[in-house]
């Protein structure tokens, strides 16, 4: 008997149809053949096709290296074709406001599929991976479920997140790069574009990535996790913003914007829930942002902060937020934007904001000279409601820890005011302190003499030899990098580096200190290198700043404790030398590549690089060869990083930047 095609029902069926489990004949798997009808897992279902190789300008950075301070770029979000066939069943949207600059957005949904879906959420587009930066779970590929959009000084972080029904907890990504999220099936090819009235260029035409499809475009945090129909997924987003928006007297604004990323999406419960404290004003709406066809020519890359401003969108609607009705659906990929007008009782509100839960003992008490309040770990939000300019008084301290703070600003009218808080660390407690601590930071907030605000919340005391080498602000739009706050290790007062210095002297019969001589330094350092061999050696302990994504902590030890211990690991060392080598007046650097570092020394004419890992075992000359051949590795005759996450931190820069030695 033969099995006729289940389609056509006239030709023999050749291939079993991995949807209907029937048989098909080649000419109807072709006609049929669709993300909606099929199982994408079929081999004769065809992969996307790109022609050029995909980058990704997460990876790239603008970095100051004097004080760190970096901006990332923009990165494109492609989602997966099959999120065209998911309708996703909102059980629960409940918006709770907190505060005037605070809200609690929780989300219980459950996606489902025309079609049966398999491993198949990238499989067939697979360069997506790589162009969107794609999170991974144990070799597992993770979809991008809730897409939370916020402004430009606003953080989000979920609070709570189960599955199976709220039986088992799930554990969320968070990534916050993507400006412009692009719908199933956009795509991206290379293509030479007309550049003949862009003088920067020096040809006619220049090759580069054209991304083409319906987008939209704002600041997004995007949260991953499995891909699952069986699921039940309930989430909770706590959102906090650092700048408000002052409408007009006792009227401010609270924006935040939900996405959920799929073709059809159902809310059979809404609601909204707030305090005493304040009204929603009748003005406040719900703006259905929905997303416009669009090409992007990718000739440079935009950073984020420089596009927050350029949101892109195909058109939107507005509904008022007293008319919204509790139960509503839309079959379309819609933002879900909310404007909450809020009415204030008082004129002033203050909130607290925390970048971080962690105080870096080493280095707190100078952040702020040198971000001169463009970066604190602790931020106190002021809103003035009123029409005229307000005087309080502002009162905070770490407790045990710093002195009391007293601070009086001056908000001018309608107007939001972050302010960053350094209380001063005591420096004899520091010096004592060996072990992680916990320690209880405390604010007061006064107007015309009357407590108007007050919090507390417990933080992680750092021990002093502690370095943490990165962070974010609130909004996700600038990363700090701590690099130079490595040179507050740099401590030429140190009893040790004294006596290293006068032992070496002994057998060169003194320093000169700084020459542009090249025999001169060679003796003088190579007499440092040769005395702290006989004192100390190379001992293998982990130095990775890029262990992984980030490595959050890291044991730096000061020269004291290297000697007493008669040696440490490759930064140890590094310290110790660039140590001698400040307090005879060279200008050493200190280098940092993928999991080692090694020494640098700055003159007019020429640099000389040292290799600290094998002192004891090679000499001077071998160690100033090896350090020539890491250098080669990494950086260019420029000076130029190779690959990424290189850097070369100038002490002499870094003094100047206000970061001096600890002791």
């Amino acid at each position: 008997m033969i099995n006729k095609c289940t389609v056509c029902k006239r030709v023999k069926g050749k291939r079993r149809c991995l949807k209907s489990g029937q048989m098909i004949c080649s000419k109807c798997c072709g006609e049929i053949r669709s993300w909606i009808y099929c199982n994408t897992e079929c081999e004769y279902f065809p992969y996307e096709v790109l022609n050029y190789t995909p980058y990704n300008s997460q990876k790239a950075e603008l970095i100051t290296v004097s004080n760190g301070m970096t901006t990332k770029f923009e990165v494109p979000l492609f989602l997966p074709n099959l999120f065209d066939v998911i309708t996703c069943t909102v059980k629960e949207l409940r918006i709770d406001l907190l505060d005037f600059n605070k809200a609690i957005v929780s989300i219980s949904f459950k996606l489902d599929s025309d079609r049966e879906v398999g491993n198949e959420i990238y499989l067939k587009d697979n360069w997506k991976i790589q162009t969107s930066n794609v999170q991974f779970r144990n070799d597992t590929i993770l979809a991008p479920l809730v897409i939370m959009s916020t402004s430009q000084s606003s953080n989000c972080n979920y609070v709570q997140a189960k599955c199976k029904y709220g039986e088992s907890s799930l554990s969320l990504i968070k990534t916050s790069y993507s400006l412009n999220v692009w719908l199933p099936h956009a795509r991206s090819s290379s293509k030479n574009i007309d550049v003949k009235d862009m003088p920067e260029f020096e040809s006619d035409y220049v090759s580069a990535v054209v991304h083409q499809g319906r987008l939209a475009s704002k600041k997004n945090d995007v949260f991953w996790a499995e891909f699952n129909t069986k699921f039940e997924y309930k989430v909770s987003f706590q959102i906090e913003n650092a700048d408000v928006h002052i409408k007009q007297k006792q009227l401010s604004l609270l924006y935040l914007g939900i996405f959920l990323p799929y073709k059809k999406v159902i809310i059979e419960k809404y609601t909204v829930n707030k305090p005493n404290s304040f009204s929603i004003n009748e003005e406040s709406f719900l703006a259905l942002q929905t997303f416009g066809d669009y090409e992007d020519k990718r000739l440079w890359e935009i950073p984020l902060e420089l596009n927050f401003g350029n949101n892109y969108h195909g058109g939107f609607v507005k509904k008022l937020i007293s008319e919204l009705p509790s139960i509503y659906h839309f079959d379309e990929y819609l933002y879900k934007d909310y404007f909450f007008f809020l009415n204030h009782d008082d004129e002033i509100s203050a909130n607290l904001l925390f970048n971080t839960e962690n105080i870096v003992s080493a280095y707190f008490n100078v952040l702020k000279e040198v971000y001169d309040g463009k970066y604190s770990p602790i931020i106190l939000v002021i809103s003035n409601m009123s029409e005229q300019i307000r005087k309080i008084k502002v009162v905070y301290e770490i407790k045990g820890l710093s002195d009391r703070c007293i601070e009086t600003v001056y908000l001018e009218p309608l107007n939001t005011s972050s302010i960053p808080l350094f209380p001063i660390l005591n420096d004899i407690y520091l010096s004592k302190l060996n072990e992680h601590s916990s320690v209880q930071f405390f604010v007061e907030v006064y107007y015309k003499d009357t407590l108007i605000y007050e919090d507390s919340k417990r933080l992680n005391l750092l021990p002093k030899e502690t370095f943490v080498y990165d962070s974010e602000d609130l909004g996700k739009s600038n990363k700090y990098y701590f690099y130079s706050f490595l040179s507050r290790w740099v401590t030429p007062n140190s009893v040790s580096v004294e006596r290293i210095i006068n032992e070496a002297a002994q057998s060169i019969s003194g320093f000169e200190g700084m020459s542009e001589d090249l025999g001169t330094v060679t003796k003088e350092i190579g007499a440092l290198y040769r005395q702290i061999s006989l004192k100390m050696k190379y001992v293998s302990k982990t130095f990775s700043l890029y262990k992984g994504t980030t490595s959050l902590h890291q044991k730096v030890h000061l020269p004291d404790n290297t000697f007493s211990n008669s040696g440490g690991n490759c930064i140890d060392l590094v310290i110790f030398m660039a140590s001698c080598l400040e307090k005879l007046g060279y200008y050493p650097l200190i280098i940092i590549v993928p999991e080692h570092s090694y020494l640098g020394i700055k003159f007019d004419k020429f640099t000389i690089f040292l290799e600290m890992t094998q002192i004891g075992e090679i000499s001077f000359d071998e160690a100033i060869i090896e350090g020539n051949k890491v250098h080669d590795q990494y950086f260019n005759i420029n000076n130029n990083p190779r690959e990424e996450n290189c850097v070369i931190i100038d002490v002499k820069e870094s003094r100047k930047a206000q970061i001096f030695p600890m002791n």
